[in-house]
């Protein structure tokens, strides 16, 4: 469930104002152990291919400027995985570390912040996204937005100085987020509606969370496809199949073309149109009428 406060405005992601200036602080180890309780595909999956998540939550469509992208990740953390889940298709069994995933979050332009632990149970992941935060909206150019990815209480007295300082807050957190944090933050986004939204996954009462058919025509990612051969102007075809892993999460020939059957078919129902060249060709937004 998304739920947005009255304080520090409405929906600002609707606005036709400029686009805000946005930060997003990331407690990776407390947001993945969230997720990989719920299922551990689904954990795979956001640690994986941020970039997916990261273009639902913070992409164009929202109208935010991005001005930092941290993941403040425990080097040496880890979690238990299945012999028959995806992390041991990755070698990944019986443990898998977070620091296997640094480079994800590299390349889909993440900042990442060690925070070893420095305590039983306890690394200093908190406490460093407190100070970052703090300077951030003291510096030359504050945010207008800041997004924190945690369920950690720790952070009430962060929102409280948010929101004194005339900060919109969004927190991304565990359904059950303490009432006091839901009541701080001007938009709440749930683990649930995460999945669903960035992943297409649905909750389900006797199963957990339930991938999406992959071979089911999907006309959300085929509609987010156009949306980005449209910013691209004209994509050179083999990056095609690449931009729908990196951004959707998604294998062109694994969900049969998005469940259309072909490539032919795939270009047409994204209102594609392909130009003659080497190397497949290329791909541009087909001119209406």
């Amino acid at each position: 469930m998304i739920v947005t406060r009255p304080h520090g405005g409405a929906d600002w992601a609707m606005s036709e104002a400029p686009p805000a200036r946005a930060c997003l602080y990331l407690d990776f180890d407390n947001v993945f152990s969230l997720l990989h309780q719920q299922d551990e595909a689904l954990s795979h999956a956001f640690a994986t291919t941020p970039l997916r998540w990261r273009d639902w939550l913070c992409g164009p469509r929202t109208r935010r400027r991005m001005l930092a992208l941290r993941c403040y990740m425990n080097p040496g953390g880890w979690v238990e995985t299945r012999p028959d889940g995806p992390f041991a298709e990755m070698g990944q069994h019986p443990r898998v570390y977070f620091s296997r995933f640094r480079g994800a979050f590299t390349e889909a332009g993440f900042e990442v912040v060690d925070c070893p632990r420095l305590t039983r149970g306890k690394n200093a992941a908190d406490v460093r996204m407190v100070i970052d935060v703090l300077d951030a909206i003291a510096g030359e150019v504050p945010p207008d937005d800041v997004i924190l990815a945690t369920s950690d209480s720790d952070f009430l007295p962060l929102l409280h100085r948010l929101r004194a300082r005339d900060r919109r807050c969004l927190l991304l957190a565990h359904p059950a987020l303490a009432s006091a944090m839901r009541e701080s933050a001007d938009q709440v986004i749930a683990l649930d509606e995460f999945a669903a939204g960035a992943f297409g996954w649905r909750e389900n009462k006797d199963k957990g969370f339930v991938q999406p058919d992959p071979m089911a025509e999907d006309p959300t990612s085929i509609a987010r496809l156009r949306e980005m051969v449209a910013r691209s102007g004209r994509l050179h075809l083999p990056a095609l199949g690449k931009l729908a892993t990196e951004r959707l999460g998604i294998s062109l020939r694994d969900s049969d073309y998005f469940g259309t059957g072909s490539l032919e078919a795939l270009v047409l129902a994204a209102g594609l149109r392909r130009i003659p060249g080497e190397g497949g060709g290329w791909v541009e937004v087909a001119e209406e009428g």
